[in-house]
């Protein structure tokens, strides 16, 4: 694929931006023979430019982004061609030989960076310092590579395939190593007693660099968590309603940091096992409409992995079970000879808080008595409750009810069905149905629950 140079003109009229485009194919002749490079021409005013051109510098430094302008999007290392010598009044001067010289120098900036492409295969070089098996194993499921190499004179080496988006891992007597076949040459230092340190032979490009950095810091942060926590557990000066208060202003203060670095992390990272992981850290937290905007900014190697894809089609399964809209049905197999619908209980004349629910989850029993309290309150004609167990065993699901006094309507055994339906990634998850089945509430919590039921069944 050609690389592409995104040429930023302060240039506002038609006929300018004809004369332009013919400089910049007369010049483009000869950089492409040298590089491959596509000239894209932008017609924008001097302020729109100056505008893109600060903002790409500060998030972006002009590494390689996904920038978008109208209805075209590219991947496009981004330039900035200042015109303004060139213009006088509405007529643009065809400088051709300067227009040339300054392409050109843009086109050995961009042979330079072509050698920055990472390779299709990542040469991975184990070395032992203590301990020396004779075997190590290296496996990378999503790529189905499975081999075993002999250890031969305290080292191994080998080439595996590169795909930044997946890791593998190299395990041996107790000892496993993950690391990212990033299209680099990874060393492995092994030492029984500092562990194994993995370094890049081209580290601004490599992406287990930049993994192994998250790791540091995602260490340091978790051990200063700790550390603060025990602080304040320990401490024997403030009550306990002093330090309950003291480690919620403290987790949420680590929440947002947390946040903020991963965030952070996918402004950078586009295209790689990074992308995912600080998905998972942050994508649960954003609304819908923020997980699509960002999704559009990630390469199309992030945007088809199956975590991802998952996303999407629980945001999709969101949309059409929104508030304000009616009910979906379905059916569980609770016990041989045992089917219900959850129709049977919902859209029949009856307001009717769900609660989709698991025994093995802690929120979810925490939940438990809030439900419990607004059922005891409001269960009659016009209000009933049914608990809904999913992803869990039907057994473990009876007994729990049992030991947390649930007497009102249950289905179990439901499994992934209603979840996917209804776009539920997390439990639990609580909804207030109208007695036709409207949506009327979704992901409900503890005072809302009472406060949500009260305003329509109070009516």
């Amino acid at each position: 694929m050609a690389s592409r140079i995104l040429l930023l003109m302060p240039v506002s009229q038609p006929t300018i931006l004809t004369i332009s485009s013919r400089a910049i194919a007369e010049a483009t002749t000869v950089a492409v023979a040298m590089t491959a490079v596509e000239a894209i021409v932008v017609q924008t005013d001097a302020d729109h430019a100056k505008a893109v051109l600060a903002k790409v510098w500060r998030q972006n430094s002009f590494s390689t982004i996904r920038y978008a302008i109208g209805a075209s999007v590219w991947d496009a290392p981004i330039f900035f061609l200042d015109f303004s010598p060139y213009l006088y009044g509405n007529v643009l001067i065809p400088n051709y030989m300067k227009f040339k010289s300054l392409l050109l120098g843009f086109a050995a900036i961009l042979t330079a960076a072509c050698t920055s492409k990472v390779e299709e295969t990542t040469t991975l070089i184990g070395k032992f310092q203590n301990k020396i098996p004779d075997q190590v194993h290296i496996v990378i499921p999503d790529e189905a590579f499975d081999t075993i190499l002999t250890v031969q004179n305290k080292t191994f080496k080998i080439k595996v395939p590169t795909k930044l988006t997946i890791t593998g891992i190299i395990s041996f007597a107790d000892t496993q190593t993950q690391f990212i076949p990033d299209g680099t040459t990874l060393t492995f230092d092994f030492d029984d007693n500092a562990g194994c340190v993995i370094t890049s032979n081209r580290p601004k490009i490599s992406v287990q660099e930049r993994f192994n950095e998250y790791n540091a810091w995602n260490k340091k942060f978790m051990n200063d968590y700790n550390v603060h926590q025990k602080r304040i557990s320990d401490s024997t000066s403030v009550s306990k309603e002093v330090k309950d208060s003291l480690m919620e202003i403290y987790m949420d203060k680590t929440q947002k940091e947390y946040s903020a670095y991963n965030m952070n992390i996918l402004k950078v990272n586009k295209n790689n096992y990074l992308t995912l992981i600080a998905l998972q850290n942050v994508a649960y937290d954003m609304k819908d409409s923020q997980r699509d905007s960002l999704f559009n900014t990630l390469d199309t190697t992030v945007t088809s992995n199956k975590f991802v894809v998952g996303m999407k089609k629980a945001m999709a399964a969101r949309a059409v079970t929104a508030e304000g809209m009616k009910f979906k049905d379905f059916t569980v197999i609770q016990a041989p000879g045992d089917t219900v619908e959850f129709s049977k209980y919902v859209g029949n004349g009856k307001y009717m808080l769900v609660d989709f629910w698991a025994s093995w989850c802690g929120p979810c029993k925490r939940e438990i008595p809030n439900v419990k309290a607004v059922y005891e309150k409001y269960h009659g004609d016009k209000f009933d409750v049914l608990s809904v167990a999913v992803w869990d065993q039907p057994m473990a699901t009876r007994d729990t009810a049992a030991h947390y006094g649930i007497s009102w309507n249950q289905m179990t055994n439901a499994q992934r069905i209603p979840t996917e339906i209804y776009g539920i990634e997390g439990i639990p998850h609580i909804i207030l149905f109208g007695p036709d089945g409207t949506i009327l509430k979704r992901d409900l919590r503890g005072k809302d629950i009472e406060k949500a039921v009260s305003k329509y069944v109070a009516e």
